[in-house]
């Protein structure tokens, strides 16, 4: 589907016009309030939220709105409001997924705002961090070598080579596959890199030790050459993760209370049930 740049103008006001309604700048009511600047098919555009928006203009120009800058900016609030109502009852939220991801999203956002500017204190967040050591625990990590050989009666002679010390770059019919990078790698990593199955393979195996891979058109020899096992580190080398993670379940916890209390307060019917 195109569309015109009448309807991008259209999308882009209406989706504005809601962020004004949600963060209250357009207010419900059926006659104009005492505390209201204008009125729009009886919704009040509240005094006190209208000043916010003349402040924020003012904060751009660096300077107050004159009378005619006010003016231009009412108008242009209630021409928001005129879209908005318009883009309801066109029900653009529920039939454009675009607007129905954004909305969804600032109401998301609104319901756990007070969440997310909530102050947290060092104590909640070492008890965090001592409930959930193993969540910021770092995996094993591990640096590898895969060789390809021409055929198996190469890879095998090299793995031997390997097995009794000899120089891990050999020459002949083996070389180095330098698209598995000499740096430590976890296992997801590696499973990514060799396919999960010979991944898992080597990560069972000891720093020095080998494996054989054989293929239709050759062979290879990975060599484990070291192994950084797991560690759990401190709360001052990840206070960062952990205030991050805190925060993240904070929010998923307010936004579930939110809904629960929208769940309760709507009739829901549900098919077989």
């Amino acid at each position: 589907m195109r569309f015109s740049r009448l309807d991008a103008l259209l999308m882009v006001a209406v989706i504005a016009a809601i962020a004004l309604a949600l963060s209250g700048v357009l207010e419900p009511g059926p006659q104009l309030p005492r505390d209201a600047v204008a009125a729009v098919n009886g919704r009040a555009i509240g005094a006190d939220a209208f000043a916010a928006q003349l402040d924020a203009v003012a904060v751009q120009l660096e300077r107050a709105p004159d009378a005619s800058e006010r003016a231009a900016i009412l108008e242009r609030v209630i021409d928001e409001e005129l879209l908005l109502q318009q883009g309801l009852a066109l029900e653009l939220p529920r039939k454009d997924a675009r607007l129905r991801a954004q909305l969804v999203q600032e109401v998301i956002r609104q319901a756990v705002a007070q969440s997310a500017s909530s102050p947290v204190t060092e104590d909640e967040l070492r008890a965090f961090h001592g409930a959930h050591s193993g969540f910021f625990r770092q995996p094993a990590t591990y640096r590898v070598w895969r060789f390809d050989c021409r055929d198996a009666t190469a890879a095998r002679a090299l793995q031997a080579g390997l097995g009794a010390g000899a120089d891990p770059d050999p020459q002949g019919g083996c070389r180095r596959n330098a698209l598995l990078p000499d740096a430590w790698l976890g296992a997801a990593k590696l499973g990514d890199l060799l396919g999960a199955q010979l991944a898992s393979a080597v990560v069972a195996l000891a720093p020095g030790e080998t494996l054989l891979s054989e293929r239709a058109d050759g062979a290879s020899v990975l060599l484990l050459l070291a192994l950084a096992p797991a560690r759990e580190p401190a709360f001052e080398q990840v206070r960062a993760q952990v205030e991050t993670e805190f925060r993240r379940r904070a929010d998923e916890a307010a936004l579930a209370a939110y809904l629960e209390r929208l769940r309760a307060g709507a009739e829901l019917r549900i098919g077989g049930r």
